[in-house]
């Protein structure tokens, strides 16, 4: 049958004997799925009487994933040694970045995703007689392509988003930083889903 899958059948028989005979009766129990609302015949007894089964459906909205997928790309900083606190002449000796909250996303009409937000770098530099530490915060862009954009009706983007390492380096009054970011995202969007609610069984000769 187009779009029904039975997967389990469990005949029983029951059997007595009286004056008028040998009277049999046989139970079998289908079970089926629906891929689609569809009415089928059936043989409904041993007296092969005709039947139809009616499928009545029902329909609720749920988040179903589109994509998902992980991406790295290498994002810039730089700061004014002045601005942070630090020396000219001081050398880097450690860095590192974290992505702060508030990661924000935007679909553009070309269909790229297009993931915005804050990051913080941490320094630690020695001017030869001390050890000092510094931060600075910067903006940073992560870009990608996202499958069937245009046919999203009610989107959700799930970012998880870090900082996988980060090179710092001294240049005139500036501090430079690269930065590896490391992103993960799961897209989802609201779809229709059809279910089985109810199977009516109808004889033939009541149709």
């Amino acid at each position: 049958l187009s779009g029904v899958r039975a997967y389990g059948v469990c005949p029983s028989f029951v059997a007595s004997a009286d004056d008028d005979g040998i009277t049999l009766e046989a139970t079998l129990l289908l079970c089926g799925e629906a891929a689609f609302e569809k009415a089928f015949d059936y043989v409904r007894d041993v007296y092969s009487c005709a039947a139809e089964c009616e499928l009545l459906g029902k329909e609720f909205d749920v988040r179903v994933p589109i994509a998902c997928f992980n991406g790295n790309a290498t994002v810039s900083a730089q700061a004014k040694c002045s601005a942070i606190g630090l020396d000219g002449g001081v050398k880097l000796l450690d860095c590192r970045g974290e992505v702060l909250p508030g990661v924000e996303w935007e679909i553009r009409e070309n269909g790229k995703l297009a993931v915005v937000g804050k990051m913080k770098l941490f320094l630690i530099a020695d001017n030869g007689a001390e050890l000092i530490p510094a931060e600075f915060e910067s903006d940073f862009r992560y870009t990608a392509d996202l499958p069937d954009a245009s046919s999203l009706t009610s989107p959700k983007i799930n970012i998880i988003a870090d900082i996988f390492d980060a090179k710092c380096r001294l240049d005139g009054d500036s501090v430079y930083a690269d930065c590896e970011l490391c992103v993960s995202i799961l897209a989802e969007d609201e779809k229709r889903i059809r279910t089985v609610a109810e199977v009516n069984l109808v004889s033939a000769k009541e149709k």
